[in-house]
């Protein structure tokens, strides 16, 4: 998959955004079955970049990824 498309996993995860051989790379969201969600960016399947982390109780955090971690 190259360009931009959805993936639905079994488990109920879904992301909707960018690809590039397969992976996620770029601009995308994920929604957990949980109902938490994030929007942002990602770089080799991990979200690294600028991105929102929404949980499902209301809280978020809005700020620096990097290796699928919060930075900052």
């Amino acid at each position: 998959m190259h360009g931009h498309g959805t993936l639905y996993w079994a488990s109920g995860d879904k992301y909707v955004g960018e690809w590039a051989d397969y992976v996620r790379n770029g601009q995308g969201v994920h929604t957990y079955p949980s109902g938490d969600r994030y929007e942002g960016s990602w770089k080799s399947h991990k979200r690294h970049g600028h991105g929102t982390y929404y949980w499902a109780d209301g809280r978020k955090y809005v700020g620096e990824w990097a290796d699928d971690l919060r930075s900052g």
